[in-house]
C-alpha cells in the first residue's frame, strides 16, 4: 500500500545506489524521492538511472523525483540558503543528462537541532523565525528565476516542530 518514499540522507555509496535501483525495479509502483546537496552524487544516481532504462528495467519510470537538501542549522549537510540552492538548481538544470533520468520537486530543509528545544515559545521562534527565514529566503531566491523549475514540495519538520511548520506557512 505504500506508493511513495522520501529518502531523506544523499545516497553516495555505488553499492547503495545499486541496491536502490534493484528496488526500483522489483517495486516500480513505488516513487522514491532522493535529497541532494552535491552534483557528483546526483550524476552518479542519473547514470544509474540511465543504465538501467536503457536495459528496459524500469519499465514506464522516465525519471526520478528528488528535493535539494537545505542547511537551516544543522550544520550537518545541505546548501546554504538562497543563491546557493539556486545555483545548484541551475546547475542540475543545465545537464541534459540530469533533466532526463531526475526531476526536482523542492527542497528539504530538515531542522533537527529543535526538535528537542523543552520551552514551547523558544522551539516556536527557532522554527518560524530562524528556519523560517532561512526557508523563506531559500523559496524568494527560486522564484526570482522564472528559467528554474517551481518548488512543489517544502519539507523538513519533525514530531517536535510539526505544528510550526505547519503555522509558517511554508511547508507543504
Amino acid at each position: 500500500g505504500i506508493h511513495s518514499i522520501t529518502i531523506t540522507n544523499e545516497i553516495t555509496s555505488p553499492k547503495k545506489i545499486d541496491i536502490m535501483i534493484d528496488w526500483l525495479i522489483r517495486y516500480p509502483v513505488v516513487d522514491l524521492i532522493l535529497t541532494f546537496d552535491n552534483f557528483e552524487n546526483a550524476k552518479m544516481v542519473a547514470k544509474k538511472i540511465a543504465e538501467a532504462k536503457s536495459k528496459g528495467f524500469l519499465g514506464e519510470r522516465k525519471k526520478l523525483n528528488y528535493l535539494i537538501e537545505v542547511n537551516v542549522g544543522q550544520n550537518r549537510c545541505g546548501l546554504e540558503p538562497g543563491e546557493d540552492v539556486v545555483n545548484f538548481l541551475e546547475v542540475m538544470t543545465k545537464s541534459e543528462f540530469i533533466v532526463n533520468n531526475l526531476k526536482f520537486l523542492g527542497i528539504l530543509a530538515y531542522q533537527g537541532w529543535n526538535q528537542h528545544i523543552r520551552e514551547i515559545s523558544e522551539r516556536r521562534a527557532a522554527v518560524i523565525e530562524k528556519v523560517g527565514a532561512k526557508v523563506r529566503k531559500t523559496l524568494d531566491a527560486l522564484k526570482a528565476r522564472e528559467d528554474l523549475p517551481e518548488v512543489e514540495i517544502v519539507t523538513g519538520g519533525g514530531t517536535g516542530t510539526f505544528m510550526f511548520e505547519a503555522e509558517s506557512g511554508l511547508f507543504g
